[in-house]
């Protein structure tokens, strides 16, 4: 375990008319401790070290539904691009018309 503290402080000074001055002075400390994965006891994070794994730790999932993601949007432009869409809407009212069609001569 290693702790490492630091400081930093900053002095602003600020001009302001009829010949005042402001002076503010900020003090940060930090702290920060940094285990070890052989000695850090209860302090142990979790971590995977094949990165492209499926588990919580791993981004595998994330990738491959990122990439179905892509193959479902990059068809939905294709299929936009080409006016497959209105085509098809056209060809589903067509039927629809047709069938009426042939019912009103079938009954008549």
């Amino acid at each position: 375990m290693i702790t490492i503290a630091m400081t930093i402080k900053r002095t602003i000074t600020i001009a302001m008319t009829m010949k005042r001055t402001i002076m503010i002075t900020m003090t940060i400390t930090t702290t920060v401790t940094v285990f070890f994965p052989d000695n850090c006891g209860d302090f142990c994070l979790k971590y995977e070290e094949n990165y492209l794994s499926w588990d919580n730790f791993g981004i595998g999932k994330h990738l491959l539904f990122m990439f179905v993601q892509m193959v479902i949007f990059w068809l939905l432009v294709a299929c936009v691009e080409n006016d497959l869409i209105s085509r098809l809407i056209y060809k589903m009212k067509r039927k629809i018309v047709i069938a009426q069609s042939l019912h009103r001569f079938v009954n008549s």
